[in-house]
């Protein structure tokens, strides 16, 4: 359940480095004054996770996924830093990440993070844990179905789907899950339950953009969705709605008209368009851990990174020994349009990135003729 929540950042790194190595350098040499300065916070956490995390692509992926919990869902800086703050006091990222994105479809205050996480000891080994612990600490106030009751719901005619949506819909904190699942059992379609119980659900505190998710829509506006043809597409619009910012019934006469498959392709632009900025800007702060391109998929990006390079002039003797050497390929790019650039040497330039210099230093220092 887990890995299913966190983005991958494999394929987002294979579509992003492409665009990196076509336009880094030149933007850099556009723009040499420029300097990317973190906030404290940030670096203290890069500075853990690189002291607690080993492999490259889990590092990659909890790092991307910290900064697109802050671009996707419009987190506060305050809120931002709380997170962060846990992570950086010894509690593990990978679980607080998926706590969080657990968190964001509630209505809870931000503080139940940290409150989920030091209870789930109590419950290990159980793969509904996370449930569990936001049960206890509210109070079961959002409702809790007992076997009994979800048997007797299935025999009403509901479905497992109904139940799930219906959890998911309660954390909101304004209908509990029976009543919802009520409602639902009296044909009245999530599009319209989903559409009440936005608006009247306050925004949990930890968002820079007020409310902005909330719908302006009531349960008889939202009843002209009511004929979903798949009824978790509710879910998926709320998502899409937080990201984007767009009136939830938007998404919901989407889902309602468009074809079976128009809400996802729409969720995953929306994803991918913020992923992509996410992981250029994380790419030219030079955090992200450079895999050699080992993982499934990456062949193509191989190909055309090496071709860049023996395009910049480079042999491919010489570029099989830089690589051996351990020299990434990205790397190896950019130096040698630097190199084109500026009449560098190649070799030179990558010692001078791996003994700590940035981009800037070293361009600046081969055009303006200062040493570094």
């Amino acid at each position: 359940m887990k890995k299913v929540l966190i983005i991958s950042t494999s394929i987002l790194l294979a579509l992003t480095l492409v665009l990196v190595a076509y336009g880094a350098v030149a933007e850099m040499l556009q723009n040499t004054e420029e300097v990317n300065v973190y906030d404290n916070k940030f670096e203290e956490l890069v500075s853990v996770m690189e002291r607690t995390i080993e492999d490259a692509l889990l590092f990659n992926d909890l790092l991307f996924n910290f900064e697109f919990i802050r671009e996707a869902f419009g987190l506060s800086e305050e809120a931002m830093d709380y997170i962060a703050d846990l992570i950086i006091s010894g509690r593990d990222m990978e679980e607080i990440i998926h706590i969080t994105y657990f968190w964001l479809e509630t209505n809870e205050d931000i503080s139940i993070i940290g409150e989920i996480y030091d209870m789930k000891d109590e419950f290990a080994g159980s793969s509904f844990w996370l449930e569990f612990a936001f049960n206890r600490i509210t109070g079961n106030r959002h409702g809790v179905l007992t076997d009994e009751e979800a048997v007797e719901y299935l025999e009403m005619g509901l479905d497992f789907d109904d139940l799930e949506i219906a959890r998911v819909l309660s954390r909101q904190g304004v209908m509990t899950i029976h009543e919802i699942l009520d409602e639902r059992a009296e044909d009245v379609s999530f599009s319209e339950l989903a559409a009440e119980i936005d608006s009247e659900s306050v925004p949990q505190r930890g968002r820079s953009r007020g409310d902005r998710s909330r719908v302006r829509v009531n349960r008889e506006n939202a009843s002209r969705h009511r004929n979903l043809r798949n009824q978790s597409d509710v879910l998926m619009s709320r998502r899409l709605s937080m990201i984007t910012g767009e009136n939830l019934e938007v998404f919901l006469e989407a889902a309602a008209s468009l074809d079976y498959e128009a809400l996802e392709v729409m969720y995953d632009a929306a994803v991918g368009q913020i992923s992509q900025e996410i992981m250029m800007n994380l790419n030219e702060r030079g955090v992200l851990r450079r895999p050699r391109y080992g993982f499934p998929g990456q062949e193509e990006v191989v190909a055309q990174l090496r071709s860049e390079i023996m395009d910049n002039g480079v042999s491919e003797a010489m570029l099989n020994a830089l690589f051996e050497e351990g020299f990434e390929y990205m790397d190896i790019l950019n130096a040698s349009s630097i190199s084109n650039a500026t009449n560098g040497e190649i070799r030179e330039i990558l010692e001078r990135l791996i003994n700590g210099e940035s981009w800037i230093q070293i361009i600046d220092s081969l055009t303006i003729g200062e040493v570094q």
